[in-house]
């Protein structure tokens, strides 16, 4: 899981889609952890991984 998460950032910056300067050691903790995060209020899990990758792609601000 871990190479092909790497493969993916790298493919990722090599496209220039993710950012440069972000080491890619802190992008995966980000994913891994992320995906760790307990759901306590027993959102469905459809809904819970669609925001999940949401959140993973375009953080918490509002896109325009």
């Amino acid at each position: 899981m871990y190479r092909l998460l790497q493969n993916f950032i790298n493919l990722g910056k090599k496209e220039k889609v993710l950012k440069q300067d972000i080491p890619d050691s802190l992008i995966l903790a980000y994913i891994f952890q992320s995906l760790t995060i307990p759901n306590h209020f027993h959102v469905p899990k459809e809904e819970w991984n669609r925001h999940l990758k949401e959140l993973i792609k375009y953080g918490l601000m509002k896109r325009e």
